[in-house]
């Protein structure tokens, strides 16, 4: 119901009385007067006069553009885990989408809307819900103060009733979208979990971005239009936009063209970009439960969110240029190699980036034909990360379906959602999650969805003597069958040994074992696995080197983790590990170099400490007794994946002189 507000005239000189109490040198009065706000101080004057609530109306949009106008009665502050609200009562609906409603007093004004009391409220009782000071909100903007969100209430208690911040957007949402993304099995648990806790609090509008003004319009921007943070766009082929967006209201515009919404944390990420819009108001719902805002169509882009904190989220108008601020995931889908759609997507930076991601990804797949969860289709996917100052980096791998039992029942997941979870946490995900702070620039996707069984190769036979000549190179003979034995795959390898760096055994091939001592023998073993076992095949001083625990740039981080993306699933490896001398050899030190500075004394107490770390990779201990090679046998055809667990054979170098004695 539409309140009119009486403003009493009494009103306006306590007001001023209370203003007039307020040091004028202070800074944050100063910016508040200077943008017609009041104060925080002023409003408890005024209030400890009046004796009793304080007439206030806010402002907002229930349908259209045009704002619409409702009375409330500010009640007094509230303190609930070191944040300050001030509650009011009113008698009318309190919707989701009013988040950030400016409240004026005498038409100067005062807060924002931010919290309401969720539970039933009998027919001509008042509502109950709290406001954020915008004294509160200019200040916190100010300091680019960063709010970790897990330390935020989401919620208070005051005279016995719960407050909950107010629901942003309608709940017209995607539900149907969720169920479809989970029924396929494309949409990680995580992504579900995440987006169905907030699915109230998204609006999903498609919109024709190809330059008509009937789909867009770039209107005069002021407090209490709707404010819609995009968190997810996606963009066709034929220009065709989808964007999902939390839905509010402007709470206060500054001289400076800085804006300020919401009243309370959308995620209390922070440091965050969001694109931000205005849109129509289809219409209001009102219920005694669940009353919301539908939102209608879009604007342009207006400007770009970049604080997401205690007391709302803050940015700037900007007229041109804020979607190159948000790195550009592109992906093309194709079955069979033949074109099935392409997107260009667009993710907030926030801390729930890589989930949006997924799911935006999840979406534009399924539109594209990616497979369910039963179908047995592979997915080849690959593409680039450009970062910012450092090289691309490169990926590329076939995906099976994937199935397995869960409570009794035999759950499927399909191969394009196992490629890109792999990829998002993989890749994308880890590259984020680093300490060296990467700048994305874009990224480029190509799925392929390939149909038929499910490819994969396993091992069915392999030969190697059980006895070595010294000096002359050994076969492998290895062959792979597919599953449904539809085809297999062979090959005979030559594994080449440099001979110089193992000692000539002095057994031969016609010794019995009976007269040979352990201590003497050169021992040897074969292993073969996957890419998958290829890095916890390493030995110390080998994952040093390739698989360091530490990283002494980020050039090197990079560097290794592109190796590391390198080694697919249609690849396997061969190690042959060899006795370099017999006996019962000791390890020994690499160098007799000393590890630590000359600035440490085994006198001194505590350590020393090295800023900046250090400059080179230490390898302080070789195993002198013991000696690798490791080969890598041809790719395996495109459309299959090795599926090896891996294999560890043991063997001996013997000598084929046969009367060459002990």
């Amino acid at each position: 119901m539409l309140f009119s507000l009486v403003i009493l005239t009494a009103l306006f000189c306590l007001i001023v009385l209370g203003a007039d109490s307020v040091a004028a040198d202070a800074e944050s009065d100063k910016l508040l007067h200077s943008e017609g706000i009041m104060s925080v101080s002023e409003f408890e004057s005024l209030l400890a006069v009046s004796g009793k609530p304080i007439e206030a109306y806010f402002d907002t949009v229930s349908r259209g553009k045009e704002m619409s106008r409702y009375a409330v009665r500010l009640e007094g502050r509230v303190n609930f885990g070191g944040l300050e609200f001030v509650a009011f009562t009113t008698d009318c609906h309190i919707v989701a989408g009013m988040s950030g409603s400016p409240v004026y007093i005498n038409d100067r004004k005062f807060c924002a809307l931010s919290y309401s009391f969720g539970g039933f409220i009998p027919p001509g009782e008042p509502k109950w819900g709290a406001c954020t000071p915008l004294e509160y909100m200019l200040n916190e903007s100010a300091s680019g103060l960063a709010q970790n969100s897990a330390a935020l209430p989401a919620s208070f208690t005051y005279k016995g009733m719960a407050f909950s911040e107010i629901s942003l957007g309608s709940e017209m949402v995607s539900e149907t979208m969720l169920k479809q993304m989970a029924a396929s099995g494309n949409i990680g648990k995580e992504s579900i979990d995440a987006i169905s806790r907030l699915r109230f609090n998204f609006t999903v509008v498609d919109s024709d971005q190809s330059g008509s003004s009937e789909k867009t319009w770039n209107p005069m921007l002021k407090a209490g239009m709707p404010i819609k943070a995009d968190l997810i766009q996606w963009r066709d082929e034929k220009n065709k936009t989808v964007s999902i967006g939390a839905l509010g209201t402007i709470s206060h515009i500054d001289k400076n063209g800085r804006i300020y919404a919401f009243g309370h944390p959308f995620f209390g990420s922070g440091k965050v970009k969001y694109i931000f819009r205005t849109c129509e108001i289809l219409g209001t719902v009102i219920s005694d439960y669940d009353s919301f805002k539908i939102g209608g169509r879009d604007s342009d882009i207006l400007g770009l969110i970049d604080l997401d904190s205690r007391y709302g989220i803050y940015g700037q108008i900007s007229s041109s240029g804020v979607l190159e601020e948000l790195p550009m995931v592109s992906v093309e889908f194709r079955k069979e190699g033949i074109s099935a759609g392409a997107y260009k997507i667009w993710v907030a930076e926030t801390s729930y980036g890589v989930l949006f991601l997924e799911y935006a990804l999840s979406v534009v797949g399924s539109l594209s034909g990616a497979p369910l969860g039963q179908a047995v289709v592979m997915t080849d996917l690959g593409g680039t990360v450009a970062l910012s100052g450092f090289d691309s980096i490169n990926f590329q791998e076939l995906y099976s379906p994937v199935t397995f039992s869960f409570g009794g029942e035999i759950v499927s997941v399909s191969s394009y959602s196992v490629a890109l979870r792999d990829f998002l946490y993989g890749v994308y995900g880890f590259i984020i999650a680093s300490n060296y702070k990467f700048k994305i620039l874009g990224v480029n996707l190509v799925a392929d969805f390939i149909p038929g069984k499910k490819q994969n190769m396993k091992l069915a036979a392999y030969k190697f003597p059980a006895k070595v000549i010294y000096g002359q190179n050994p076969v492998l003979e290895i062959r792979f069958v597919s599953e449904d034995n539809s085809l297999a795959i062979e090959k005979r390898l030559t594994v080449k040994i440099d001979w110089d760096q193992v000692e000539k055994p002095v057994y031969s091939r016609s010794t019995k074992d009976t007269e040979k001592e352990g201590e003497k023998r050169v021992g040897g073993s074969l292993s073969l696995f996957s890419a998958s076992g290829y890095y916890g095949s390493l030995s110390g001083n080998e994952a040093q080197v390739e698989n360091p625990s530490y990283f002494l740039n980020s050039k090197e981080y990079l560097a290794l983790f592109s190796k590391k993306l390198q080694f697919k699933d249609n690849r396997v490896f061969l190690k042959v590990s060899l006795d370099a001398k017999s006996g019962l050899y000791d390890r020994r030190i690499n160098s007799s170099d000393s590890v630590v500075s000359d600035k440490v004394d085994d006198e001194t107490n505590g350590w020393h400490l090295m800023k900046g770390g250090v400059k080179e990779r230490n390898i302080t201990i070789k195993n002198e007794g013991n000696v690798s090679f490791r080969f890598e046998l041809p790719v395996i055809p495109t459309g299959y994946v090795v599926e090896l667990g891996g294999e560890y054979f043991g063997f001996e170098v013997v000598n084929e002189d046969t009367t060459m004695s002990k």
